[in-house]
């Protein structure tokens, strides 16, 4: 609770207001009181006491609130210090994440049917192919007087393929998603048969291409989120080395 101090008798609130004005505020507190004493008397120099005084009550009042604020404010001590190494391993992590997964541009492929000298025993077969050879002893172009037959650079690019076994019931296969994670390149497909039976079968294939890369080494394929398969795409030329034959996934 503040204390209000009145001027001794004979000196005036008025005179004081008179000594303030004459002295500046940085100027009153360092005049010499025996100066002061000299000039106004003992009266004034009780009241510049009780005036400084007051300053320095208010004066570290103010500088408490301000350390309590910088303390609010402030960091929290308590949290650990992150190193400009710790920084840099942060930053090569976050880095690794984003180069782990991303995704891939696959080209569809038109034009194109199974083979009937394909032999289809599995519902759902995976292949993945390097080269034009092997690719025409799988797929036939379907060419009519107004398509166009896709074409597949071997020398950039692998093909990739999922074909149905023969069915008499509507066969749908569309790719919902592509990405590469790491070392490989996860196919997501959608595959439907539906329909009445009808009076003729067919086998759906569905083509695409992926780029070649170094740091693909499997293709996987999926139903949906199930696996159907995973083709280790280091191992083709070796596999085709070893047998002329056509070696499916």
């Amino acid at each position: 609770m503040s204390q209000n101090y009145y001027p001794p008798e004979g000196i005036s609130s008025v005179d004081v207001r008179i000594l303030l004005r004459v002295f500046p505020v940085n100027q009153f507190f360092t005049i010499p009181l025996f100066s002061l004493y000299l000039n106004f008397g003992t009266e004034i120099v009780v009241i510049i006491l009780q005036t400084k005084l007051n300053f320095m009550k208010n004066l570290l009042y103010t500088g408490g609130l301000f350390l309590l604020l910088l303390a609010a404010c402030g960091p929290n001590t308590s949290q650990s210090t992150v190193t400009q190494e710790e920084k840099l391993e942060q930053g090569d992590t976050l880095n690794e994440l984003v180069a782990f997964q991303k995704d891939i541009v696959i080209k569809p492929l038109s034009g194109y049917f199974v083979k009937n000298t394909i032999k289809q025993n599995d519902s759902v077969v995976c292949w993945v192919i390097n080269n034009r050879q092997e690719m025409e002893k799988v797929f036939g172009m379907a060419k009519t007087v107004s398509n166009t037959i896709d074409t597949v650079d071997f020398n950039t690019h692998l093909l990739t393929a999922v074909t149905l076994r023969l069915s008499n019931l509507e066969q749908k296969i569309a790719l919902t998603s592509s990405k590469q994670e790491g070392d490989a390149v996860d196919l997501h497909f959608s595959i439907m048969e539906e329909g009445p039976s009808r009076s003729f079968t067919t086998a759906m294939a569905w083509l695409g291409t992926i780029p070649k890369s170094p740091e693909v080494k499997k293709v996987r394929f999926y139903e949906g989120d199930r696996l159907i398969q995973s083709v280790d795409v280091g191992l083709l030329n070796e596999v085709i080395k070893e047998d002329s034959a056509l070696k499916k996934y």
